[in-house]
């Protein structure tokens, strides 16, 4: 099954690039977004090409694209030709809103009228606050595979009092007018922006959207009510973590069952924990994609 390409071109004139598989006739498409880092749709052909075959069996097309917090770092064009710097360095979780509706409505010029997100890692946290800021929601159901706690695991990494500073350091930057310049490397390793890593330190912020850690051993960052965003998800949603995840120290169950713990009342959502699986699935990428199009087989009108 091959794929043809896509630009997604968003409100704010950003070119996007993905990949579209489309089976015969369909009227109904999956979206999927990428977590955070160096992922790349297209580092991942086979991946997209296995779940795009597993959903094409029931009639669902498949797009991936790469949102504008793909790559450490990258240099997107506009549709007037000037360049701006984006990637996970500078992408601020906010932005992923317009680049769902961009991608929606450019899906929507194509004919299609029934739509899903699928997000893996970071994804799944930009699917709960893309639900959280969109008043008219034309999507049909949610996939969150392995939404994670970012926010969390920084505070794990610096301890109380260095995560304070730190944040504190660059709100003070954005407010000097330094919000794109580079966190220090002494600071942090990989490549942050002084916004974008406050982006997602904020305990207040958009992206702390699963407070898994603050949760587990009971502790309060910040005012923000925790789970704010995922609580208010009423669209029937897939939840799927793999029991060996890397970033959950043995504790994808107890992640699990907090998601359950918060979710609204009148949600009718999904969950698995799949044996042996880590963060990426590896080793038990059938197995998800049977998940996933078995799931939204269920909600196709």
């Amino acid at each position: 099954m091959s794929p043809s390409l896509l630009t997604i071109f968003t409100d704010d004139q950003l070119q996007l690039p993905g990949l579209l598989y489309e089976p015969d006739n369909s009227k109904k498409v999956a979206l999927f977004l990428h977590g955070m880092g160096s992922t790349s749709v297209f580092y991942k052909h086979e991946q997209h090409t296995e779940r795009a075959k597993a959903l094409a069996e029931h009639g669902i097309a498949y797009c991936a694209f790469n949102n504008r917090g793909a790559h450490y770092i990258k240099k997107l064009k506009s549709t007037g030709g000037e360049s701006f710097m984006y990637g996970m360095a500078f992408e601020t979780i906010r932005e992923a809103v317009l680049d769902i509706q961009s991608a929606l409505a450019e899906l929507s010029r194509l004919g299609y009228e029934e739509f899903y997100l699928i997000g893996h890692s970071t994804g799944a946290n930009k699917i709960c606050v893309y639900d959280s800021y969109t008043e008219e929601n034309p999507v049909a159901g949610y996939v969150l595979w392995a939404g994670g706690d970012d926010t969390g695991l920084f505070y794990e990494q610096f301890g109380k009092h260095q995560f304070h500073t730190v944040l504190d350091m660059c709100r003070r930057e954005i407010e000097a007018g330094r919000g794109t310049e580079y966190v220090p490397l002494d600071i942090m390793p990989q490549p942050y922006s002084y916004a974008a890593l406050y982006d997602i330190m904020n305990p207040d912020g958009d992206y702390n959207t699963f407070p898994f850690f603050a949760e587990f051993q009971g502790y309060t960052l910040g005012d923000k009510p925790k789970f704010r965003e995922w609580h208010g998800v009423t669209v029937p949603s897939l939840v799927i973590y793999g029991e060996e995840d890397e970033f959950f120290q043995g504790r994808a169950g107890e992640a699990v069952s907090a998601l359950q713990r918060y979710a609204h009342p009148e949600s009718e959502h999904s969950y698995e924990l799949v044996p042996e699986a880590d963060h990426s699935f590896r080793h038990h990428q059938e197995e998800l994609n049977a998940s996933i199009a078995s799931f939204l087989k269920q909600l196709t009108r």
